[in-house]
């Protein structure tokens, strides 16, 4: 992909909207990275506005927890 995208990008130049749609989807792919791996981004339910309010801070992710305890 690092060798291809600049071959593509110099024969073809991407339009202004293609770009948006390239940054767009990076940052949505980054913040699913973060959301499942790291911290909970999504507050689901009264229960985590409750946990937020309390401790200040999100809440460690599901799969960030198995993965530490070796559960999986």
């Amino acid at each position: 992909m690092l060798i291809l995208a600049p071959i593509v990008w110099y024969s073809t130049p991407p339009s202004v909207v293609e770009v948006y749609w390239a940054f767009g989807l990076t940052l949505r792919a980054v913040a699913e990275h973060i959301n499942y791996y790291h911290v909970q981004l999504m507050i689901d339910n009264a229960s985590d506005v409750r946990y937020l309010a309390l401790n200040k801070r999100l809440k460690e992710a599901s799969l960030a927890k198995d993965l530490s305890q070796g559960r999986l």
